[in-house]
């Protein structure tokens, strides 16, 4: 049975706690999770999903790096709608130009225009997303609310843009939705997917792709400016790669946009 219609907008929406939705996000953001050491956070998330009474799915994509799935099941009869983010930043901790974590309360939240801001890298990208989706959940299971479809929470490894090339390898480069292309190959597929990344609150109906390019130019001569007339210089030769690597790119373009 559908009690959906049963329960008002307001009904959930004044179930919504504000301090826990910060409170998740602070907890969240202070558990370390570069790119290849989501394990710790992984768990936290584990144990939060089965809090809310979520069947958990903790999927090894490689050695102490997990997908974590929790699912609410429906009454039957109603799609499947999946809220996922991943697990990892885009910076260790050790970077003073990219500080991600909470240090102190009164450095890291602000009040602008009578309402509480966090920032810094790890709340924007996007562990925000996992406290609003658990958050919210709460809210309508507090409510009262029954669906028919399925209800997925996911936070998956590897989605920060590093890939391996050369000496530069590890878990740490293995990112570019590992863990995403992982989950959808050894799960199964919802019939709608809401993305929590940081859009200026805009709804996007798609997503980019990427292509990770290495190129070498052989030719050419290293020649210092006061000799360099007349030499043909490498830097000045990789102008005619690019020019066709963009002629490349819009015909890629063209032939490979999905649309739905």
């Amino acid at each position: 049975m559908d009690h959906l219609a049963d329960v008002s907008r307001e009904d959930v929406l004044k179930r919504v706690d504000k301090e826990l939705l910060k409170r998740l996000t602070l907890e969240l953001i202070r558990i370390p999770s570069p790119t290849g050491q989501e394990y710790e956070i992984g768990v936290y998330m584990s144990e939060k999903f089965r809090e809310l009474g979520l069947k958990v799915s903790f999927q090894e994509v490689e050695p102490k790096r997990p997908n974590v799935i929790g699912r609410l099941r429906g009454s039957g009869g109603g799609a499947t709608l999946q809220f996922d983010g991943h697990l990892d930043v885009s910076f260790t901790g050790q970077e003073e130009f990219l500080r991600g974590g909470v240090t102190s309360l009164s450095g890291r939240i602000e009040t602008i225009n009578n309402e509480e801001w966090i920032f810094g890298a790890g709340a924007f990208n996007m562990k925000s997303a996992h406290a609003a989706y658990y958050t919210a959940l709460k809210a309508l299971l507090d409510a009262g609310v029954e669906l028919k479809g399925d209800v997925v929470l996911s936070a998956t490894s590897g989605e920060i843009e590093e890939t391996q090339v050369d000496e530069f390898v590890g878990a740490q480069y293995r990112g570019y939705g590992a863990g995403a292309h992982y989950a959808v190959t050894h799960s199964a597929v919802p019939d709608f997917v809401v993305l929590g990344e940081p859009t200026g609150m805009k709804l996007m109906v798609g997503h980019f792709g990427s292509l990770w390019a290495k190129v070498t130019n052989t030719g050419g001569t290293v020649v210092h400016t006061a000799w360099s007339r007349g030499v043909e210089n490498k830097i000045e030769q990789m102008d005619v790669v690019l020019q066709e690597l963009k002629k490349w790119k819009a015909e890629f373009e063209s032939i490979s946009e999905y649309k739905g």
